[in-house]
């Protein structure tokens, strides 16, 4: 066709060889990759067909799981439940009656050391 600059004429054999040669190393090295995918795709068929996890199972969680929210809605809303307030304002009181009475007693007592130095000559 034309000449290249150092004088020798270009084939279209030899080109058309080239082009050949490089659309077969594609299509060998597609077809290793695609060997490839399908062995992979084969190994996670099988890993899934032998997973012993059925639809059973599924039911099976899914019912203790609504289980589980039915007892977490049993649950009392209020925090703390009223029994325990009064349990704990009742606490509180006795509490307030004991620390009353120690006053008092410390009163009393420091009544009874000074009316005792007192008399003592």
């Amino acid at each position: 066709m034309t000449n290249e600059p150092n004088g020798r004429r270009l084939d279209p054999w030899r080109i058309a060889g080239y082009l050949m040669n490089l659309i077969a190393v594609s299509a060998l090295a597609l077809t290793g990759y695609n060997l490839r995918e399908v062995t992979n795709n084969d190994k996670r068929l099988t890993a899934i067909e032998s997973n012993r996890f059925t639809s059973a199972h599924g039911l099976e969680i899914w019912k203790a799981i609504a289980e589980l929210k039915l007892q977490i809605a049993m649950v009392p809303n209020s925090l703390p439940p009223p029994w325990f307030v009064q349990r704990v304002d009742k606490l509180e009181t006795r509490m307030e009656k004991l620390e009353g009475n120690q006053l008092q007693m410390m009163k009393s007592q420091s009544e009874i050391k000074t009316s005792i130095e007192r008399k003592r000559p």
